[in-house]
């Protein structure tokens, strides 16, 4: 399933630099976790802004 994401900040207490498009696109399935920002590699927050 396909998400929507919208991100709320990074594990390290920080907020920049932003995800690209590509990557507040996150295909996952039931009980996966979230990657990390791969062009930062950084962990983040995130919300759910729609399924697709």
């Amino acid at each position: 399933m396909e998400r929507d994401l919208k991100q709320d900040g990074y594990t390290d207490g920080t907020r920049t630099p932003s995800p690209t498009g590509e990557e507040k696109k996150i295909q996952l399935e039931t009980e996966e976790v979230f990657p990390p920002i791969s062009s930062c590699d950084k962990g983040a927050f995130w919300r759910k802004t729609s399924y697709a």
